[in-house]
């Protein structure tokens, strides 16, 4: 008689075995997804769908990186979502943080930000797939910024006592993301006394929108040319399909 180990053990054995058969006839895909290899199985024609896809992507972005780009003068647009603030920072100030960092973009004459209603749908509607995975919520733009506040406890100067002292710092810390070229991404910091909010605000904002003017925007392709490698990907894609479809 078989003891509960054994038929444990059989179960398992059994299951990978169905799994392992299960493979036979299925392809092997490797991806590379956020600097990690990702390997996955399916069945050909899925595979081939796949591989052309992610040639598709290669294509697109090589011809991003050969494309005309954006004169200096030339609108960059920004999609900039609600800061994430820390429970330590008090009710009032969290109303406040956003609303005022927001301000300090919307007369900028080069960047374009995109309407806050379509940022926060964006947001809502991958948070659970966000909550899962690395992944950040697209909005048609050319670059993201993803901000947080937090609050520390630390040593600072005080200009009314002319001494140091313990205060209570405000802690910006932001993502500025290219839609492009992630390696033209870059990561932005600004510390400062909570009682100088409004100041250390200002400051998280202007280096922010240096990165994007000056590191960022530099690699944007022109519009034109965007849209026409946009459609030239498109019909390609497309042409692919029908020859997919014939051959059925």
């Amino acid at each position: 008689m078989l003891n509960k180990k054994k038929i444990v053990f059989l179960g398992l054995f059994a299951l990978t075995f169905a799994i392992l058969s299960g493979c036979g006839g299925m392809v092997k895909t490797t991806r590379v997804v956020d600097g990690k290899k990702v390997t996955t199985y399916s069945d050909p024609e899925t595979a081939k769908r796949v591989e052309e896809e992610e040639k598709q992507r290669a294509a697109y972005s090589e011809e991003l990186r050969k494309a005309e780009k954006r004169k200096p003068t030339d609108p960059i647009i920004v999609a900039l979502f609600e800061t994430d603030v820390a429970k330590k920072l008090k009710e009032n100030t969290k109303e406040r943080l956003f609303p005022q960092f927001r301000k300090e973009f919307e007369n900028d004459p080069i960047i374009r930000l995109v309407d806050q209603k379509v940022v926060n749908k964006a947001a809502k509607q991958t948070s659970r797939q966000r909550s899962m995975s690395k992944e950040k919520p697209e909005v048609a733009a050319d670059v993201s910024v993803f901000s947080y506040a937090n609050v520390k406890e630390t040593v600072g100067y005080s200009k009314k006592t002319k001494k140091t002292g313990k205060m209570i710092a405000l802690v910006y810390t932001a993502t500025v993301a290219s839609h492009y070229f992630s390696e033209d991404s870059c990561q932005v910091e600004e510390t400062g006394n909570i009682f100088n909010n409004v100041e250390v605000t200002k400051k998280f904002a202007d280096k922010i929108k240096d990165a994007i003017k000056n590191k960022i925007g530099p690699n944007i392709p022109s519009a034109a040319a965007k849209q026409e490698i946009e459609e030239k990907q498109k019909s390609q894609f497309l042409d692919w399909l029908k020859s997919l479809k014939k051959k059925e």
